[in-house]
């Protein structure tokens, strides 16, 4: 007569092993995921920080004739075209003119990183940053789930008749769920540092 179903030991020596392989797949699907979420967030981080650099590069590169540290840009403001002052301007805000003499510059706009052109402003605040008109705010080049910080924008002249310097730098990251950089658990952290000179093409 053939024995039916499990005996005892059988089902006591199965339970064993499901209990030891079950802890152990459940490790590595939580590596796997952090590994992923770590990846993703690193990888959006450093598409948008890529973009910023290039965006604020090429339009200062190949539009910007002259800078200024406030709006309205205008020859009271007008700096880093004097090699008789060689020390650094540096702010949190500079403003240039184009050829056609419209202004657009760069800010931090409640930790995002916005544009600003004479189109979109109703004027200066007290503290020089554009007031945006009510219906045509700076535009923001970040999306919502990342955070700037750390942005300076500077220039400086070293050498007669050459062209001014732009000097730019930031930190970028992935928003955590705290509402900013720092993260608790490693794979929510993802931060990344941008810095880059710019030499203007086109000068007065």
């Amino acid at each position: 007569m053939l024995k039916q179903g499990f005996t005892f030991i059988e089902m006591i020596v199965v339970l064993s092993i499901i209990v030891l392989i079950v802890p152990t797949v459940f490790v590595i699907l939580f590596s796997i995921t952090n590994v992923t979420t770590k990846t993703y967030r690193l990888a959006v981080t450093k598409r948008e920080g890529d973009y910023l650099l290039n965006v604020i590069t090429n339009n200062i590169r190949n539009r910007a004739i002259t800078i200024h540290s406030a709006v309205p840009a205008d020859v009271t403001n007008f700096i880093c075209n004097d090699t008789s002052k060689p020390v650094p301007y540096n702010s949190t805000s500079l403003y240039f003119k184009d050829r056609d003499g419209n202004t657009f510059g760069y800010l931090l706009n409640e930790n995002k990183f916005a544009s600003y052109s004479s189109y979109l402003s109703t004027g200066p605040t007290p503290t020089g940053t554009p007031t945006p008109a009510p219906t045509n705010p700076p535009i923001d080049l970040t999306s919502s789930s990342l955070i700037v910080q750390n942005f300076s924008i500077g220039c400086e002249s070293s050498a007669a008749y050459s062209y001014p310097t732009v000097l730019i730098a930031f930190d970028i990251c992935y928003k955590t769920s705290s509402g900013d950089c720092y993260a608790v658990r490693s794979e929510e952290s993802s931060i990344l540092h941008y810095t880059t000179r710019v030499r203007l093409r086109n000068s007065y």
